[in-house]
């Protein structure tokens, strides 16, 4: 549903965003997603930072924790 972009996952205007990135970000940086699903859900973080304005990204990303952030650099998922 989210790779459709339904409306009841997003919410009104993406309100829901920078919530979904954030139960991502921790899964990815905690490493508590299992290896076969890692790849998928970076691909999924990927698709939903590219559909919202750059402003919005840019807030979603300012929003993460530098370390995460860090994180998910050294580990190529961002």
């Amino acid at each position: 549903m989210l790779f459709r972009q339904h409306p009841s996952v997003l919410g009104l205007n993406n309100v829901n965003m920078p919530h979904l990135v954030t139960v991502m970000v921790e899964a990815l940086v905690s490493g508590v997603v299992p290896e076969s699903l890692t790849a998928r859900m970076v691909l999924t973080l990927k698709a939903v930072l590219s559909i919202l304005d750059s402003a919005m990204t840019a807030a979603i990303w300012n929003s993460i924790d530098p370390e995460k952030r860090k994180t998910l650099q050294d580990l190529n998922y961002l």
